[in-house]
């Protein structure tokens, strides 16, 4: 009785056991599985290429300066990114740079650029918002951030400047309320102590012409524009 009461509570353990599956025997779907999972790590390693890629940097010297070209987000490949007139480079061409080493060069030497075109008797406004725009690719840091946002302020300051002094030009009271008008703009800018001391002084000339009868007098409100300093 023993052995057979054994025995029965073997086999209730033995119904309780959960049938394993059978092994698949499919050829064509084991093909189908493995083939799904070599895609992804495919998948994967091109990513992880073309991101590499596109964090590598190179400098082609040519006649008159040096050119900046940026890997593409594929495994292989180029872009261009900008022309650095009247720089100079390595003689090698196939020399790896990453981003933190481009920028800081190509960053100053836009930023220079800019501040050189800001000292002209009448800056071409056009032109300098363009340099600004290739200098903010390289910006990597605070520092370059509230560098190239005082030069851009700057240049907001100039054309209000502008449009201020066209408006008195006109020589009658509109005019100088118009430009009054583009002043006050002026004023609402995040200003430098210089800058601000400049608008100031512009806004008091308009004022004190229109409160002395004079409205013929030519207020010439650019004058000294491009020795006015931007912080």
């Amino acid at each position: 009785e023993k052995a057979e009461a054994e025995r029965k509570a073997k086999e209730e353990e033995k119904e309780k056991m959960p049938e394993t599956a059978p092994e698949e025997t499919d050829p064509v779907g084991k093909l189908i599985k493995y083939s799904i999972a070599g895609l992804i790590v495919l998948f994967i390693l091109i990513i992880a290429a073309s991101y590499s890629n596109s964090n590598k940097y190179y400098v082609k010297p040519v006649d008159n300066g040096v050119q900046i070209w940026k890997g593409k987000f594929s495994p292989l490949g180029e872009e261009f990114v900008v022309f650095l007139k009247g720089a100079k480079g390595t003689k090698s061409q196939n020399q790896v740079y990453t981003r933190e080493e481009i920028s800081k060069p190509a960053f100053k030497y836009f930023l220079n650029f800019a501040d050189k075109l800001l000292t002209e008797p009448f800056p071409q406004i056009e032109n300098i918002r363009e340099i600004l725009k290739k200098a903010s690719l390289f910006v990597i840091t605070e520092e370059d951030s509230s560098a190239l946002n005082a030069r851009i302020t700057h240049v907001d300051m100039i054309e209000l400047i502008y449009k201020a002094d066209a408006a008195a030009s006109r020589l009658d009271k509109a005019g100088f309320e118009k430009a009054l008008e583009y002043l006050h703009k002026a004023t609402l800018l995040a200003l430098g102590e210089d800058e601000a001391e400049f608008v100031q002084k512009k806004t008091e000339l308009i004022k004190s012409l229109m409160e002395s009868g004079k409205p013929a007098e030519k207020a010439n409100l650019m004058e000294g524009v491009n020795h006015v300093k931007s912080e």
